[in-house]
């Protein structure tokens, strides 16, 4: 039961992580067997129609979470799935918006940079901001009486009806906000003053960085773009897991590129040769951990499509 199965991952996401088996194994229970009593009614096997006309009367997944959750300070259990949904959504959409723009306005602005501490301080500023806002809405939506239109207008058709899996948004988060701290920091426009200086010998990146600029700002853009997609949407299918396996593929063959074209850092004529070896072979560890990342990335989003793959078959 595809349809079933795709609407309790969406709910699922909604409830919390103690108490999620349980909960997901009582309503599929209940699901599966409404529906067959759906179709035993006109004495044939259940197929689609049957799914949806059960999972119409269940209602959106956020309603059916929320009665599941406990009473909250301020926004109640009906709300509070969605009070969740949309903070994340938000959140995310709005962080990468930041991201966008800085890194835009380096564009505009000629020799315009921000440090790090800045950075960090604008996009937790930007965060605060967007908790607030959203929280005092869903309290005034609590508060007023007033109910979410989607519940009551919800339909079957807005579940997945192919092999998906859910993601989890606070690791899409981190990957959004490194790629885009990676974007504006492989663009010149995040600087770290004075951190690479040792013993007044100036570090730089050498040439072999030169001809991997443009494709590496390219593998990180969609990157970027592709964990703001899921993020909205959700959940990933066959599609979007071929798509991060390629472009896996493609960071790695970058990086090796990058190994294989020479020393990484140039110093100052004043390094010693023991200076300028231990900053190599340090430039090296971190570009291999990249890659052991991705790798990792690699086999584990591979493996999640095969599994996909078997199920669309299955069905």
């Amino acid at each position: 039961m595809r349809l079933v199965e795709n609407y309790l991952t969406q709910a699922s996401q909604l409830l919390p992580k103690n108490l999620r088996e349980d909960i997901v194994a009582e309503l599929r229970a209940s699901l599966e067997e409404q529906v067959l009593d759906h179709a035993a009614a006109d004495n044939r096997l259940p197929n689609v129609a049957d799914e949806k006309a059960v999972l119409t009367d269940f209602g959106h997944p956020m309603k059916i979470a929320g009665s599941y959750l406990p009473q909250q300070y301020l926004i109640g259990p009906l709300l509070f799935p969605a009070y969740l949904y949309a903070l994340k959504i938000i959140l995310i959409v709005v962080l990468a918006i930041n991201l966008v723009m800085v890194l835009a306005v380096s564009g505009v602005v000629s020799d315009w940079n921000i440090s790090f501490l800045g950075l960090f301080w604008h996009l937790l500023d930007t965060a605060i901001t967007v908790v607030v806002i959203v929280t005092l809405v869903f309290v005034a939506i609590e508060y007023s009486g007033e109910k979410l239109n989607w519940y009551e207008n919800w339909q079957p058709d807005a579940v997945d009806h192919g092999p998906s899996t859910p993601v989890n948004r606070q690791d899409l988060l981190i990957n959004i906000i490194t790629e885009g701290v990676g974007l504006l920091w492989w663009n010149d426009v995040l600087t770290f003053s004075n951190w690479l200086e040792f013993a007044d010998t100036s570090v730089a990146m050498s040439e072999a960085w030169v001809p991997i600029y443009w494709p590496l700002n390219a593998v990180l853009g969609s990157f970027f773009l592709l964990h703001v997609y899921l993020a909205m949407r959700g959940n990933w299918r066959g599609k979007t897991l071929a798509l991060e396996c390629f472009l896996d593929i493609a960071f790695l063959g970058l990086a090796v590129t990058l190994l294989t074209g020479g020393s990484l850092v140039e110093l100052g004529s004043t390094a010693s040769a023991d200076l300028q070896a231990s900053i190599h072979r340090a430039a090296t560890i971190v570009v291999g951990v990249f890659i052991a990342v991705t790798c990792w990335d690699l086999y584990k989003y591979s493996r999640l499509a095969w599994r996909l793959r078997r199920e669309w078959n299955d069905d």
